[in-house]
C-alpha cells in the first residue's frame, strides 16, 4: 500500500519487489533517490527493521552518492544509525488503507526528517511541488520519527479508550453509541477510532496500530503504552474480562 501510494503521489514509474518490478534488484543502485516502503513489524515485542537495512546497506555499497528516502515507520534513532554512512530522510506516509489513493493526493501534512539541513530541504521540495496546501514539518530524523509514532499510538490509545469506556458502559447500562456521537460531536475529541467493533473483532488492529503501540511500548517502556499494549492484546484476542 504505501509503495503504491508513494509511486502514485510522487508519479514514480520505476519499482522494485521480491515478486515484481520495472527494474531489477541489482539496478537500484543506479537511481539518485531509492524511496524504502517495506514493512517494519513488531516481533516479540520489537521491531524488525531488516527488511530495510539490508536494502539500505546493499544498494548504498554500490552506490554512496544515492539519497534513501525512507516512507516505512522507523523507531526513532533508526536513521541516525547510518549516519555519517548513507544519506537517510525520513518522510513517514500517514495513510488509511481505504483511502489510500487519496490520502497520497491530498496530504494534510508532510513530516520531512534529516539531520543535514541541505539533504533535507532538496528533499522537501520533491514533496512541496505536488502538496501546496499541505502543512510541512521540517525537523531531524529523531523528530521525524517520532512523530509518526505518536500520531498511530495516539490512535491507538483511543480505540484501547473506547473498548474500556464500552464495557463499562455495558456494566452499568449506559448506552455507548449515544456517547460515542455525543464525544464525535465535541469539536476537541475528532471523528475516529471510537468504534469498538472493526471487521467483526475489537482492539486496535490492521496493519499498523497493534504493532506501533507494541514497538513503542517495548522501545520507551513507557507506563501507560505497556497497560495499554497490554490490554488491547486482550481485546484482539477476545480474552477481556468484563467486571
Amino acid at each position: 500500500m504505501v509503495g503504491n501510494a508513494t509511486m502514485h503521489e510522487l508519479g514514480i514509474k520505476d519499482y522494485y519487489s521480491r515478486s515484481s518490478g520495472t527494474v531489477k534488484r541489482e539496478e537500484l543502485s543506479n537511481f539518485k533517490y531509492v524511496f524504502i516502503c517495506l514493512p517494519t513489524p513488531t516481533v516479540n515485542g520489537q521491531q524488525d527493521d531488516t527488511y530495510i537495512r539490508e536494502y539500505i546497506i546493499e544498494i548504498g555499497k554500490k552506490n554512496p552518492d544515492a539519497i534513501f528516502i525512507i516512507r516505512s515507520t522507523v523507531l526513532p534513532g533508526f536513521c541516525r544509525s547510518f549516519q555519517g554512512i548513507i544519506k537517510l530522510v525520513h518522510v513517514p506516509e500517514f495513510l488509511t488503507e481505504k483511502t489510500w489513493k487519496q490520502d497520497s493526493e491530498w496530504a494534510d501534512i508532510v513530516v520531512v526528517g534529516s539531520d543535514d539541513d541541505k539533504l533535507r530541504n532538496e528533499v522537501a521540495g520533491i514533496f512541496k511541488a505536488r502538496h501546496k496546501g499541505a502543512t510541512f514539518f521540517l525537523v531531524d530524523t529523531i523528530t521525524s520519527e517520532m512523530i509518526k509514532y505518536a500520531i498511530n499510538t495516539l490512535y491507538a490509545l483511543k480505540v484501547v479508550f473506547a473498548n474500556q469506556i464500552f464495557d463499562y458502559c455495558r456494566n452499568i447500562g449506559a448506552n455507548y453509541n449515544v456517547i460515542k456521537d455525543a464525544m464525535y460531536a465535541r469539536k476537541w475529541i475528532g471523528k475516529n477510532h471510537l468504534e469498538v467493533w472493526h471487521q467483526g473483532n475489537r482492539g486496535a488492529g490492521g496493519k499498523c496500530l497493534e504493532k506501533d503501540l507494541e514497538a513503542l511500548a517495548g522501545e520507551s517502556d513507557l507506563p501507560l503504552l505497556k497497560v495499554a499494549n497490554m490490554l488491547n492484546k486482550e481485546y484482539l484476542n477476545g480474552s477481556t474480562k468484563v467486571n
